[in-house]
């Protein structure tokens, strides 16, 4: 029902737009019609052009997108270059002066802690991350000192 109504309206308002345009509606109507499809049209007109700044600022944006993926990209790619097993090597033996151990030369310690208060033969293996946080309270107290 409401449809209709609106159809119905729209009809009418084009019915006295084209009788405006024609001249039929008096030189006032006339004038009135020439107005309104004027600014009809310049409203076209800069929504075009709006809509034409718009998607030009859009294409720059995606290329700007696309520089920086490409940056992106070319930054990961030379991380990757640097952290890699050769490329540390060579910056220790080169740069650093460090040896290079062969597989004969590597010793593998193990930390062992006795229980307190208790005869030595029993033993407890101690965690690395135990032995870190003793490590390190001791340091603290060393530098509090």
């Amino acid at each position: 029902m409401i449809r209709f109504r609106l159809v119905g309206r729209l009809r009418k308002v084009n019915r006295i737009g084209a009788d405006a345009l024609a001249g039929r509606r008096g030189v006032g109507g006339m004038i009135l019609g020439y107005s309104a499809l004027a600014v009809v049209l310049l409203l076209y007109v800069s929504m075009q052009v709006y809509t034409g700044s718009l998607l030009e600022d859009i294409e720059k944006q995606r290329r700007k997108q696309v520089k920086l993926q490409e940056m992106i990209g070319m930054r990961t790619m030379h991380w990757a270059s640097l952290s890699s097993r050769e490329n540390v090597i060579k910056v220790c033996e080169q740069k650093l002066g460090l040896a290079r151990a062969d597989s004969e030369e590597l010793v593998r310690v193990a930390f062992k802690r006795y229980r307190e208060n208790e005869d030595y033969t029993q033993e407890e293996p101690v965690g690395e991350r135990e032995l870190l946080r003793e490590a390190h309270q001791e340091l603290s107290e060393v530098g509090q000192r």
